[in-house]
């Protein structure tokens, strides 16, 4: 009968570390690791500028032509900003010079501002401090009517202007 109990003892003990292990109850953790990573992210000091392209359509010389364009700056740190361009390739030259438009050797002149009724022009020796202004910017640009009536020749009067931006 000794026996018996003695058999019937390990066979229970067997059962119990049995369905200890099956439920997950196995033996204690013998120690544990650990580590340390590094995240880091590098912001470059960049920025970008693109402009629409200012179109004034047909001019007739009698009464002066109003238009618009855009000018977007993004930069990873948006303060401490200038806005200029280069005056186009036909600028008139000295202080308070306008940005002209050519044409087989003849010049239309043209007006930028940075509001619709031309109280804040902006000349071609002009830039934006842009820490005040929000993107993207409307300029606006006017061909005046000319003096007596007088209009240059006909045909397509262009000028390429650049837009930098500094910080």
């Amino acid at each position: 009968m000794i026996e018996s109990l003695q058999l019937l003892t390990r066979s229970a003990a067997a059962f119990v570390a049995a369905m200890m292990l099956a439920l997950g109850a196995g033996p204690a953790a013998a120690g544990t690791a650990s580590t340390t990573m590094t995240v880091s992210a590098n912001v470059a000091n960049n920025c970008t500028v693109t402009a629409t392209d200012l179109a004034f359509g047909t001019y007739t010389g009698v009464t002066q032509v109003d238009s618009q364009f855009t000018v977007d700056v993004s930069c990873a740190d948006p303060t401490d900003l200038n806005l200029s361009d280069d005056g186009g390739i036909n600028p008139e030259t000295g202080e308070g010079g306008r940005r002209r438009m050519a044409h087989s050797g003849e010049f239309l002149t043209y007006r930028l501002s940075e509001d619709a009724g031309f109280a804040t022009e902006f000349f071609v020796t002009d830039s934006l401090a842009t820490n005040t202004l929000a993107f993207p910017k409307t300029i606006y640009g006017r061909i005046d009517q000319t003096e007596g009536g007088l209009v240059p020749g006909t045909g397509e009067y262009t000028d390429s202007v650049t837009w930098t931006v500094t910080w």
